[in-house]
């Protein structure tokens, strides 16, 4: 598991190739970029992806099929990125063997497929939770009284939001 854990940390996949200039950024120019089919045949696929068109069902059956019978999915990115109907399957057929969901297709709202996952011991299920870390919320926190203090003392916000009111 060591040597699967070091693999899976020198090679990754780039959804977008223009990313090239964070993962050399975040020292990360030694790793090998690799297909995604290539990525899922390591037998663990962490997908930190973002949402959008471009990512939409980037994890579909073939890279779930990749992944194999002992492969195991953490999504930890955006709901949109696997495809949710693909991972019930794959995991009904035992094409793969668990999954671990921080998000899923269809949030904010109860996804209607939930039940399903739920349904298996081989998924675990968290209530979005990745961004609660301690560091999330000091900075969630410190944002929240920049913006506060900016406000009351007349100066522009850090991070002004628009908001459409319909009449």
């Amino acid at each position: 598991e060591m040597v699967t854990a070091a693999l899976v940390a020198r090679r990754y996949y780039l959804a977008n190739h223009s990313h090239a200039q964070i993962a050399q950024a975040l020292g990360m120019s030694g790793c090998e970029v690799v297909r995604l089919l290539e990525l899922a045949r390591e037998a663990l696929l962490i997908a930190a992806a973002p949402g959008g068109t471009g990512t939409r069902h980037l994890v579909n059956a073939d890279v779930l099929t990749a992944l194999g019978p002992k492969g195991y999915l953490v999504n930890i990115g955006r709901g949109t990125v696997v495809d949710t109907a693909a991972l019930i399957d794959a995991l009904q057929s035992n094409r793969i063997a668990g999954a671990g969901l921080d998000v899923v297709e269809g949030e904010p709202n109860v996804p209607t497929q939930l039940p399903e996952l739920l349904q298996f011991d081989s998924v675990i299920v968290t209530p979005h939770v990745a961004g609660r870390a301690p560091e999330s919320r000091t900075a969630a926190t410190a944002l929240l009284l920049a913006n506060l203090n900016a406000h009351f003392s007349g100066n522009p916000l850090p991070s002004p939001v628009s908001l459409k009111v319909s009449g």
